[in-house]
């Protein structure tokens, strides 16, 4: 159903594509964490975007956009946790991180500190609405705020990352707010990932993405 309704999104937005008033292009960055890790610690590290939207309105506007994403993640394991139970791998595996994420020791050895750095690449569709509170698509200077729903469609990951253990699309909400200046724009939101990241939840649950984005960039009138 889900896959349904974001094709219908998509859809409109492309049929629309003749009364768009604007081509945004831009590139930025990105920071992610994991809302739940039994036994450790997630920061945010700083990741990439690029892409471009279009936009349909003028004071309150409509925003379909597509993205590539690199969402890069320090986590930090707690050997007094029950994230891998005396260094089990195999339940390690189950959870979307290889063995060597864990050092190569034997599967009855206990588990030592460790900081990973995971990599998850993707496309980001968002599909935003949005409204000029102070001016609007047409004005020298505009300040907007917005808000709306997202697919991640995941395209690799780092090698500390088992690709086929996690969710390959995730979906999400953000909201955010943004300032036009001429033909350059400054975008900001925080997006809440509604997908839990590991396929097999029961064996390792780390929870859910939770994602800052920053992207800036240029703005083509039609």
């Amino acid at each position: 159903m889900k896959n349904v309704i974001f094709l219908i999104l998509a859809t409109v937005a492309m049929t629309g594509w003749c009364d768009a008033q604007e081509l945004k292009l831009g590139l930025g960055l990105a920071a992610t964490d994991f809302s739940k890790i039994d036994g450790g610690d997630s920061k945010g590290k700083v990741g990439g975007q690029f892409g471009g939207s279009i936009v349909f309105g003028d004071k309150f506007y409509f925003e379909p956009g597509i993205y590539y994403v690199t969402k890069s993640t320090e986590l930090t394991f707690d050997s007094s946790g029950d994230l891998i139970d005396n260094g089990n791998t195999d339940a390690a595996a189950s959870a979307g991180f290889t063995k060597s994420v864990r050092l190569p020791i034997a599967s009855n050895a206990t588990l030592t500190d460790e900081d990973v750095e995971a990599k998850i690449k993707g496309i980001r569709v968002p599909v935003a609405v949005g409204l000029g509170v102070l001016g609007n698509n047409e004005s020298l200077a505009n300040v907007r705020v917005f808000g709306g729903a997202s697919g991640f469609f995941v395209t690799g990951t780092s090698d500390d990352i088992d690709k086929d253990s996690i969710e390959k699309t995730s979906w999400g909400v953000f909201a955010g707010a943004g300032v036009d200046v001429w033909i350059l724009f400054l975008d900001l939101s925080y997006e809440w990932s509604l997908t839990d990241v590991s396929k097999d939840v029961q064996a390792i649950d780390v929870g859910k993405q939770r994602s800052f984005y920053a992207n800036a960039g240029i703005r083509l009138k039609f």
